[in-house]
């Protein structure tokens, strides 16, 4: 029948990202929940090229969780084959979109190249819209005459959660922080530690490495330890998120650590860090706990954040986080009615 592969975007050999991790683990255990026993016959990162391993005619198809719709696509963030006449057909997931500040103007200003462009044209021409994480990069395609359509992101989705009553935490007596990217949020991130050390006197507080740590994080890291965080480093394996399992809440910079906690029906609080994060706090119906990070018109990181994230908490939990069973509808509805039916195709030509 021809061999299945996987192009992922988690970068083992590199930073170890948990939360690309994430997006394809979770993407495989949507497809195996409609096709059970489903293996791709190999697992790949993006930037391997895939001439002189696998003949275009031994592959009947590609999935690529976490697709980038960025400039470049191919053949540079997804080498794939040097001629791609012949080529099996692509099946993106939770297409995604990368620049390092948040901002409208990430979006809006983007242009693609005609090579990027019929590429993505192309892959749209055999199997269809391409799924978005977020509203703002659908935008962007169309505007480019590229089908997409809102999906979510696929982290967001566990088939074993799906649909579940929201059960939140009665009082929070644990707490997570999850590192940044971004050396100049630093001070920021070390006025938000203190602050929720503040705000929740009495719970287990985890500052989380989602990375390969570098100087930023380490820093962080070392900061929230002399307030008595418990310091862990989950960059690896989707696995390693198991450490969430016993957490509240989750305050932090991280998409993933967002994700990771509402897959889970867990309230989280994300600090919208670069455009990627942007783009979720910008897309109906999933705006809700996102406070803005970086200050577009002054462009700086804004000192008010790590203030009005942690008052936001404290709102929701007074209120026993009531806001968030709206969201949670959201991420069902979309499921329902966007990865469902696309999981559900892609399954029939994968078994």
């Amino acid at each position: 029948m021809g061999k299945v592969l996987c192009l992922t975007t988690w970068p083992a050999h590199k930073s170890g990202n948990v939360g690309d991790a994430l997006i394809t683990a979770s993407a495989l255990k949507l497809i195996r929940a409609q096709a059970p026993g489903f293996a791709p016959d190999a697992m790949l990162f993006r930037e391997e090229a895939l001439d002189g391993r696998f003949a275009k005619g031994e592959v009947r198809a590609v999935i690529a969780p976490g697709f980038s719709v960025a400039e470049g696509t191919y053949p540079t963030l997804f080498r794939l084959w040097r001629d791609m006449a012949g080529a099996p057909p692509i099946h993106p997931l939770g297409c995604s979109f990368q620049a390092p500040f948040p901002g409208r103007a990430a979006f809006d200003e983007h242009v693609h190249g005609p090579q990027t462009l019929d590429f993505l044209k192309g892959v749209a021409d055999r199997t269809g819209p391409l799924p978005c994480r977020d509203a703002l990069i659908v935008e962007v395609l169309e505007r480019h005459g590229v089908p997409a359509v809102y999906s979510g992101d696929m982290a967001l989705y566990d088939p074993d959660v799906l649909g579940r009553s929201f059960a939140p935490p009665p009082e929070v007596r644990s707490v997570a922080f999850t590192v940044g990217h971004h050396p100049r949020y630093q001070a920021q991130a070390l006025d938000l530690l203190a602050r929720i050390r503040g705000a929740f006197p009495g719970a287990r507080l985890l500052c989380a490495y989602h990375s390969k740590p570098g100087p930023h994080p380490l820093a962080v890291g070392a900061a929230a330890g002399a307030l008595g965080y418990e310091v862990a480093d989950l960059h690896g394996s989707a696995e390693n998120l198991a450490a969430y399992d016993g957490i509240d809440l989750h305050i932090g910079y991280r998409l993933h650590g967002h994700a990771a906690f509402l897959r889970s029906r867990k309230p989280s609080v994300l600090l919208v860090e670069d455009a990627r994060a942007y783009g979720i706090a910008r897309t109906p119906g999933m705006g809700l706990g996102c406070v803005d990070a970086w200050d577009e018109v002054a462009e700086v990181a804004r000192p008010e954040a790590p203030e009005e994230a942690v008052a936001f908490a404290l709102t929701q939990a007074r209120t026993g986080w009531s806001a968030y069973a709206s969201l949670f509808a959201h991420i069902d509805r979309t499921y329902t009615q966007v990865i469902a039916p696309t999981i559900s195709r892609l399954a029939l030509r994968l078994v």
